[in-house]
């Protein structure tokens, strides 16, 4: 009887700590994907900012180009801001 008993709480502790180590891993599992989502979002982000802010200074310049006298004015209000 005591080894039927034995052998009962061996197999649901055996049980418990597989079911442990597999929520353990999905949670590592889990981290990954968002700590690389995060870099990948953030770069992303990061990039696109930069070419938004490139692609405008290549508008106002090639309109300041095209307009001496607004270029003119640009360059004035630009030293006083």
């Amino acid at each position: 009887m005591w080894n039927s008993f034995f052998t009962m709480l061996t197999r649901i502790f055996t049980t418990v700590t597989t079911t442990v180590d597999s929520v353990e891993k999905l949670l590592d599992i889990g981290n990954d994907y968002i700590d690389n989502t995060h870099k990948s979002v953030t770069r992303n982000a990061a990039k696109q900012a930069i070419l938004n802010t490139a692609t405008q200074h290549v508008r106002i310049q090639n309109e300041l180009e095209s307009d001496p006298k607004l270029a003119k004015i640009f360059k004035d209000l630009e030293a006083e801001w």
